[in-house]
């Protein structure tokens, strides 16, 4: 069986808000009763240790470019430097690969935080030009 989703009227819309609110509510009584507990993903944990590292390195971050649909899950993640006033090189990203690699992006963080503390103010890094 599959399902096609209709364009949402105004009602629906309402319908969906309290549905959301209804589980949101829903899961912090689970939450506070001890009856579940959160699970991070490794892509919480490596969104964390990027966001500690952005305060002494303003404007790092962690994304990805592709998509993650019902057929499957294309992404693939880096830490990219901040290049402000032109387009982003291979200098400017840790390229972690596909989502699948997550995980062993953790354990070589160690590695990606030396490439941040190498590249952020590196003036070759800073003098190239946009583009690959």
């Amino acid at each position: 069986m599959s399902i096609r989703w209709k364009t949402p009227t105004t009602e629906d819309n309402k319908y969906i808000r309290q549905l959301v609110e209804a589980h949101s509510l829903m899961l912090a009584e689970c939450l506070e009763a001890g009856i579940c507990e959160r699970v991070h993903s490794p892509g919480d944990y490596l969104h964390e240790k990027v966001k500690a590292l952005d305060v002494e390195f303003p404007g790092i971050t962690l994304g990805y470019i592709g998509n993650c649909e019902s057929w499957g899950d294309d992404r693939s993640w880096a830490v990219y430097l901040p290049h402000p006033g032109r387009a982003g090189t291979a200098f400017d990203r840790w390229s972690i690969g596909d989502t699948a690699n997550l995980e062993r992006a953790l354990a070589k963080w160690a590695e990606i935080e030396d490439f941040v503390r190498r590249q952020y103010s590196n003036p070759e890094r800073l003098r190239q030009q946009g583009g690959r």
